[in-house]
């Protein structure tokens, strides 16, 4: 499967890219859920992105909520939402060539 996991700002992002990417080179940024569930092994989710040619980014932020409040567990300098916003966001772009509203969140 194409999957890669990344660093950003000292944080693992991993990234799938479909066979054929879509016209509009859209990407989709997955917020996982408490349980941290991977997208990696669920062949339904899989087969959509590949359908409709969806790269997706999926940041790890562990128990977070993707609050704007400082999560030790995550990181004790940035909450998740602002590292969504200041380093994700501009990974997509600088990666992906992808820039919002072309990266909804999921």
């Amino acid at each position: 499967m194409p999957w890669f996991t990344h660093t950003v700002a000292g944080h693992p992002v991993d990234v799938y890219l479909p066979p054929r990417r879509n016209v509009h080179g859209d990407v989709l940024i997955y917020l996982h859920g408490l349980r941290q569930n991977r997208l990696s092994d669920k062949q339904p989710f899989l087969d959509e992105f590949d359908k409709h040619g969806l790269a997706v980014v999926i940041p790890w932020t562990k128990r977070s909520w993707w609050t704007d409040r400082i999560c030790r567990e995550f990181d004790a300098s940035i909450s998740a939402q602002r590292h969504l916003l200041e380093n994700v966001v501009p990974f997509v772009q600088l990666e992906l060539g992808v820039a919002p509203p072309r990266s909804p969140l999921l």
